[in-house]
């Protein structure tokens, strides 16, 4: 009995790593014959390779690694077959297919009892509507209980933001969950420059007057972007990218607000110390902000009367972050001039006002969408993974410090 027990410690990563999740699957794999607590309590032991496999040694002996790899369940496909290499060698891979919400869970809940527990849970974009939310919705406690209930440890899904996903549910799991700022950082910031230049150029009236044939008549005059000042709302990874390439590319001034303060800043940037402040400077409004509760409608009647008249809102974080019936009534009154939108508070469905205007320029939430997006985002979600079997711990995760938390609360290490 204790030698069964024990053969099943090693799951091809260290154990003095080993995190609550993959604890209570090992739990699970073994027959439940020791508790959690009591798999804890072997992590002062030492897993090493030998020329036959991986062993585990104890003070009363070594002993073989005979537990079954760790399961990863992949929902939906990678558009490259080899972007999950990097996890055959080390787990048991199994896959789902988008489906309609109730189907998906159905087929969730059916693949749990039949292959579970899962370590992790890997999210692929649907590339069918171009969105991890467009059949599923939120991945809420109706999603995820059958994988929570046997322990999962990460969830990752691709996109910077993370509203989609219910982190205080994952968190009192403790189970981390990763984004992949990396993938589209460069590449909304990019769709973030190009939405302030067309805002500033009126570059949606000027093409909406060619396309009815009225040539220059329906068109308007743009601003120059040099000299204006540009607020920058949230300098995280996109936001500073766009920061220094209108600066650098354009002559505008960068000012900015930002909940953490940047480390050595550009002696060029103007911090400010609230976002009313910074509203009350900026010609250019740029957001890059998640959407959190503190961040629900952040911009909405009070702040946009706080801005100078006649500025530009530009958005390419999440809808929700803008009132969007307050931007089109400072839109309709003047306050705003115009608008370049990537995101809407209620996509898909766009205020009409918002579709009408050439006042306003559109796109379908597709500010980080190339043909190099794809696989960029697969790959930042399988390092996560993969470091994930490899340590017990995801150095990116977005629920880190809260997971670390809780765990703590419980008397487990970082990765335990």
């Amino acid at each position: 009995m204790r030698y069964s027990c024990r053969v099943a410690l090693v799951f091809l990563i260290n154990i003095t790593t080993l995190s609550p999740g993959l604890t209570r699957m090992l739990a699970a794999t073994v027959g439940r014959r020791m508790s959690a607590q009591a798999l804890l309590g072997t992590r002062r032991c030492i897993s090493r390779a030998s020329g036959t496999g991986r062993v585990v040694e104890m003070a009363d002996g070594i002993y073989p690694a005979l537990a079954p790899s760790p399961r990863v369940l992949i929902i939906g496909s990678p558009t490259n077959p080899t972007s999950l290499d990097p996890l055959r060698p080390h787990a048991e891979i199994h896959s789902l297919p988008f489906s309609p919400r109730p189907e998906l869970r159905s087929a969730i809940e059916a693949t749990a009892a039949a292959h579970g527990p899962f370590a992790a849970l890997l999210v692929m974009l649907d590339t069918r509507g171009l969105d991890v939310t467009t059949h599923v919705g939120r991945w809420d406690e109706e999603m995820l209980r059958p994988l929570l209930e046997g322990g999962l440890g990460i969830m990752t899904s691709p996109g910077a933001g993370y509203n989609h996903v219910s982190l205080p549910l994952l968190t009192s799991h403790s189970t981390l969950y990763t984004n992949t700022p990396l993938a589209v950082a460069e590449r909304t910031a990019t769709a973030a420059c190009m939405l302030i230049l067309m805002c500033l150029r009126g570059a949606s009236a000027a093409e909406l007057s060619a396309r009815k044939a009225a040539w220059k008549r329906e068109a308007v005059v743009g601003v120059d972007a040099a000299g204006l000042r540009l607020g920058v709302v949230g300098m995280g990874g996109i936001g500073r990218i766009v920061a220094r390439r209108m600066e650098g590319a354009f002559g505008m001034r960068v000012e900015y607000y930002s909940r953490r303060p940047l480390k050595d800043p550009p002696p060029t940037y103007t911090p400010h110390p609230t976002l009313a402040s910074l509203l009350k400077s900026t010609d250019v409004l740029t957001l890059h902000c998640p959407l959190t509760p503190d961040t629900h409608h952040l911009i909405a009647e009070r702040e946009l009367g706080m801005m100078k008249r006649g500025s530009f809102l530009i958005n390419t974080s999440r809808g929700a972050v803008v009132k969007e019936q307050a931007l089109v009534d400072a839109l309709q009154s003047g306050q705003i001039e115009r608008a370049a939108l990537d995101v809407f508070e209620h996509e898909p469905q766009i205020h009409p006002y918002l579709l009408s205007s050439p006042r306003v320029t559109l796109q379908p939430h597709m500010g980080a969408y190339t043909t190099g997006l794809y696989g960029a985002l697969e790959s930042e979600m399988v390092a996560h993974v993969a470091e994930y079997l490899r340590t017990g711990w995801a150095g990116g995760a977005v629920n880190g410090g809260e997971v670390r938390a809780v765990r703590g609360k419980r008397g487990l290490g970082r990765g335990g």
